[in-house]
């Protein structure tokens, strides 16, 4: 007789989804499944990092992770397959966007057309006239906006949050270690953005 029927790890409570929680590779199908399904959610963040689950029922594209990366020892990971957030990066990204970014210029791909130059300053003028204040601090830069949500990116390292307390929200235990660790990362937050 033959062992092994594929049935291995089966849940009978999903078979309706035609879908076990499986946590390798979270594609979107599977978080339309977990947006919809309370119980396939709690059954995804028992196998993995309830933070990554979160990540993938709010739609977010990456997580702060507990463990940091071997290589690079930053926390933020990929969603989708856990793999580390600066790395992945910096294996797809060009490298005259890197030397856009550490000089913290922005990288702008091609040539620009006057058009799209004069759509940037147009941009720049429009994100000014709303009210966005901006607090730089060594290679952290924070954008306030008028809603109050705060972005927050590392010119060096390419890191951004798009939304700063959400992310805190998240894991504000790593958080607070980031914060102590890095002098820059404390000044910009507790006095530029008085948190």
């Amino acid at each position: 007789m033959s062992k092994g029927t594929g049935q291995r790890g089966h849940d009978a409570r999903f078979t309706a989804w035609h879908q076990q929680p499986r946590v390798q590779k979270l594609t979107k199908r599977t978080r339309e499944i977990a947006q919809a399904d309370a119980a396939f959610a709690q059954a995804l963040r028992q196998r993995t990092e309830p933070a990554r689950i979160d990540a993938l029922v709010s739609g977010r594209g990456q997580y702060w992770s507990e463990k940091p990366c071997d290589r690079c020892g930053g926390p933020y990971r990929r969603v989708y397959d856990r793999a580390c957030w600066a790395c992945w990066q910096a294996k797809h990204r060009p490298a005259e966007q890197w030397e856009a970014i550490r000089a913290g210029t922005g990288w702008r791909g091609g040539e620009r057309t006057r058009e799209g130059r004069q759509a940037f300053l147009q941009w720049q003028r429009e994100q000014k006239a709303a009210g966005v204040v901006q607090y730089e601090h060594g290679p952290w830069v924070a954008l306030r906006h008028p809603d109050q949500h705060t972005e927050l990116r590392n010119v060096e390292t390419g890191e951004y949050v798009v939304h700063l307390q959400q992310a805190f929200d998240a894991n504000p235990r790593m958080w607070h270690a980031r914060i102590e660790a890095d002098g820059d990362l404390l000044h910009i937050i507790n006095v530029d953005l008085g948190w």
